[in-house]
């Protein structure tokens, strides 16, 4: 009695005959890198608002920490709402209130390592061109990207420790590169919004790294 041959199931592939791949923004790496540049890029328009000193804002310390707790919200928002949310949680139709836990996980962050570089490099460093600024700019930036990063590891359900790992060292990296981008001569708004989109990158490449979509 003949057998029935035991058939495999069909692949879907591209119409030349590759096989199909989900598109880059539905893949959580990229996913969480775009949600960390648009969220720079609010972060660094939120911080146009804040140009002049006054009555809250009294000095230029507390209007850099203004501006981290501006930046590290709006990224921690975005790379937690849109980037790196998992599945079960987008299907429940709670981006909302994760992208709010988000904000509030990356503003405390950012101005908690913006204050701890601050306090290391003394804050008159921020304020000239003297010596040792680019130093503690470096620091300043660097701690706050990767405090941002820490914290959306810690607010994840996940413990992995590759997620702190990966979170601090891609938070790291973008405030670095951001912090020598905003350092450079010449339009000094461009430069900040371009190290903003730096920081953002990094936070949400380190966030998205070790997450399943």
């Amino acid at each position: 009695m003949p057998t029935r041959a035991l058939e495999s199931p069909a692949v879907p592939t591209h119409p030349a005959g590759g096989i199909r791949s989900a598109p880059l923004l539905q893949q959580p790496g990229y996913r969480s890198v775009a949600a960390g540049l648009t969220g720079a890029a609010f972060g660094w328009l939120a911080g146009q608002l804040l140009t002049d000193l006054g009555a809250v804002i009294n000095s230029y310390v507390i209007l850099d920490l203004a501006t981290l707790a501006l930046l590290g919200g709006s990224v921690g928002g975005l790379v937690r709402g849109v980037g790196a949310v998992p599945p079960p949680l987008r299907r429940e139709g709670k981006l909302a209130l994760e992208a709010a836990l988000g904000g509030l996980i990356g503003a405390l962050a950012a101005t908690t390592g913006g204050l701890l570089g601050l306090l290391i490099v003394g804050a008159g460093r921020l304020d000239h061109s003297g010596s040792g600024f680019l130093i503690a700019r470096l620091l300043v930036w660097g701690l706050a990207a990767a405090s941002i990063g820490v914290g959306l590891a810690l607010g994840a359900a996940s413990r992995d420790r590759s997620r702190f790992r990966d979170g601090a060292l891609g938070g790291l990296a973008g405030g670095l590169l951001g912090a020598l981008l905003f350092s450079l001569p010449g339009p000094t708004q461009v430069w900040q919004l371009l190290g903003f989109l730096f920081l953002g990158a990094g936070v949400g490449y380190g966030a998205g790294r070790s997450r399943p979509g």
